[in-house]
């Protein structure tokens, strides 16, 4: 892609590689993605970089991450040394996948749950990245 980046910003970077020709048709690129490599040894070490950067940035946020409601949230009845020490209560929390539509069960350590939160985390069942919020 270093060789596809537009030189005027009016262009996207994907107008630009189709133009070169990297490849011909959108849906087509994106049916076969894993099937023709790309060739990252063009890419100069500072621009790889800078683009791995930008996609733990956009990891860590949690931007993108499709979302889902709390089910049920239920105190649990339970203390132990570390709650003791930190505060807070165990809750037994449920919600539904947004990806896999299967619901899916966690018990978290939680302090005042009467304010909004959410929970990030990956679904137990197809291990896909999910924000469950309140």
């Amino acid at each position: 892609m270093a060789k596809c980046i537009p030189k005027d910003r009016q262009k996207s970077a994907s107008q630009a590689c189709q133009k070169k020709g990297m490849f011909l048709d959108k849906q087509a690129y994106y049916e076969t993605i894993d099937k023709n490599p790309v060739n990252m040894t063009t890419i100069h070490d500072r621009e790889y970089a800078g683009h791995l950067q930008l996609i733990k940035f956009l990891s860590d946020s949690w931007l993108f991450v499709k979302t889902a409601q709390f089910k049920k949230i239920e105190r649990i009845d339970s203390r132990d040394k570390y709650i003791n020490y930190v505060g807070g209560d165990y809750y037994h929390l449920e919600a539904t996948c947004p990806h896999c539509e299967k619901d899916i069960e966690y018990v978290e350590r939680l302090g005042d749950v009467n304010q909004p939160f959410w929970l990030g985390t990956n679904c137990p069942r197809c291990n896909r990245k999910l924000k469950v919020v309140k």
